[in-house]
């Protein structure tokens, strides 16, 4: 009898001892993904200013009719949009993020869902980080008086 807890002592120890690399991989690629996403989350809160100067701008030669003018109302235009697609971007990769995804499916196919999910985010951080830099440089560049 005492043999047998033994054995089964020896055996538990074993397998704790012995992890999943795959799950090890798993549980690397989440951090990395989280990670990502916390680098920019809070940026969003830029994105909605940068978006609400740049219409405040665009509001002001709303009476231009100058082919610079609408110029200028076009370049504001694109960079509004950008800016919102960067945060909807970054809204529907939380929304349709699984940070359990390991726990209903397999392993193998966890690991390519989590570098999918680190691939997408890496793009929304892009994204988020390009359209808030050129927006910033337009209106430095271009500071209208109030």
């Amino acid at each position: 009898m005492k043999m047998r807890w033994a054995v089964l002592t020896v055996v538990t120890m074993m397998a704790v001892a012995c992890s999943n690399p795959q799950q090890e991989k798993i549980d690397a690629l989440k951090k990395e993904t989280i990670d990502l996403h916390d680098d920019v989350m809070p940026r969003l809160g830029e994105i909605n200013t940068l978006s609400v100067e740049l219409k405040k701008v665009k509001a002001k030669l709303e009476n231009d009719t100058t082919d610079s003018g609408a110029m200028v109302k076009e370049s504001i235009y694109v960079m509004v949009k950008n800016l919102d697609n960067a945060h909807d971007g970054m809204m529907d990769w939380m929304a349709e993020y699984e940070p359990a995804y390991e726990s209903s499916n397999p392993i193998d196919s966890a690991v390519v869902y989590y570098n999918q999910q680190k691939a997408l985010i890496s793009e929304v951080k892009t994204n988020m980080e390009t359209s808030i830099k050129d927006a910033e440089k337009w209106l430095d560049e271009n500071a209208m008086e109030p």
